[in-house]
């Protein structure tokens, strides 16, 4: 006897796990909304290293400001580190393919992402050193950090790809959403720090002015 073939309307639906129910709003946290949202994190990080070091692009040239050479030339010789090194690597990955496991590559991936980032975070002191060695030397190892980042980088990029074509289009969708959000994110937050920083000045340039009026003032009466 032939099978039957079943339409997709017709073919059984699996039932949803419910993680837990939201309160006010009762309605539930499904086992899918999780892995969207994970999905989701992980586009956003593959992205926001690189947008880390280019928007950080004035800190680093203040970092480097003793040495022009190496203040002027940091964006073009970041970025020009950061593409090659990421050619490279993914051209070595695509080699390595057979028996690859993408679950791994993005857990290493991350994880490189936050010891890199938390070893700038903790270098980011010898920024305020202005002789010619130590200027050399940080920016040295900044490039450093931008080969293992984007090393992080395409492990991570090539192991979410691998399981949202498995997972299916919906994480894909969450994938590159996170990408644009990773887009947008660090320039958004240094808008927010230069305006908040104006506003900050603004306010004891006016503190210091009724200050100077106040003196005087006292000085005219006396």
């Amino acid at each position: 006897m032939a099978s039957e073939t079943l339409l997709p309307s017709q073919k059984p639906q699996l039932k949803e796990y419910t993680i837990f129910t939201i309160p006010i709003i009762h309605k539930p946290f499904t086992l899918s909304a999780l892995k969207y949202i994970t999905f989701f994190l992980c586009g956003t990080a593959n992205l926001w290293p690189w947008n880390c070091f280019l928007s950080a692009s004035e800190f680093f040239q203040d970092a480097f400001s003793s040495n022009q050479t190496l203040s002027n030339g940091y964006s073009s010789t970041m970025m020009t580190v950061s593409t090659i090194s990421s050619t490279v690597i993914n051209i070595f990955l695509s080699q390595r393919q057979k028996n690859a496991n993408y679950t791994r590559r993005l857990q290493i991936g991350n994880l490189t992402q936050v010891i890199i980032f938390t070893l700038m975070s903790l270098t980011s002191v010898f920024s305020t050193i202005h002789n010619d060695v130590g200027v050399i030397l940080y920016f040295i190892f900044v490039m450093f950090c931008v080969v293992v980042s984007s090393f992080g980088v395409c492990l991570a990029q090539v192991g979410v790809l691998a399981l949202v074509n498995v997972g299916g289009a919906i994480y894909a969708n969450a994938n590159v959403v996170g990408n644009a959000v990773a887009g947008v994110l660090p320039s958004i937050s240094m808008i927010a720090a230069v305006l908040l920083n104006t506003t900050g000045k603004g306010s004891n340039e006016g503190d210091s002015g009724e200050i100077d009026q106040m003196a005087a003032d006292k000085s005219r009466k006396v």
